[in-house]
Order: structure tokens, then sequence, then C-alpha cells
């Protein structure tokens, strides 16, 4: 099994955004819309707690909320980005398989 997370942050800058991604490694992660991170982490190791904490590495003062979810069903308005992938791929492909 997996557990699933969203994280909601305040904005951050772009090295901010990239230092992130790296340190939830090595839970995958979706994070087209700004502010807002899918995390699925396939060890069961994350929790919202340490999730939390690996931002505050980043950004020390930025507001954020993580929440623990189960997957049950979701919706998008999608459109594809410049270089034709579809928004939604990845959530099709990793955020519905448990």
């Amino acid at each position: 099994m997996s557990r699933f997370f969203i994280l909601t942050t305040d904005p951050l800058l772009p090295d901010q955004e990239k230092q992130l991604g790296e340190a939830l490694a090595p839970a995958i992660w979706w994070h087209w819309l700004p502010n807002s991170w899918l995390i699925k982490d396939g060890n069961e190791t994350a929790t919202a707690a340490s999730i939390r904490d690996t931002l505050r590495q980043v950004n020390i003062s930025a507001r954020c909320m993580v929440l623990q979810v189960t997957p049950e069903t979701w919706a998008g308005a999608t459109r594809k980005d410049a270089k034709g992938r579809d928004m939604a791929e990845w959530i099709r492909n990793h955020w519905d398989k448990p």
C-alpha cells in the first residue's frame, strides 16, 4: 500500500520548489498547480508532520497544510502544457493506484 498526501503552501521561489521536490524523494509527487502538491509515498514512511518538516527546511516561514488522504475519486479541469503533456496523466497513472 501507499500513503497519499495533499500539501498546500504559501508561494515558494522556484529554487525552493526544486529543493522541496528533491527533499520529498523517494516519494513521488505532482505539482502542476501553484502552491499545491499531491504526494504518493510507496514506502509508507512519510507522515503529515514529516512532510511539514521537510517544507520548513526549505522555507521556515512558509505556511502550509498537509493532509493524509485516501483517494477515492477526483475531477479536474485540465489542458496540455507547452510540451503537449496532459496535466492529469500523472494522476491517472499514480494517484489512482494504491
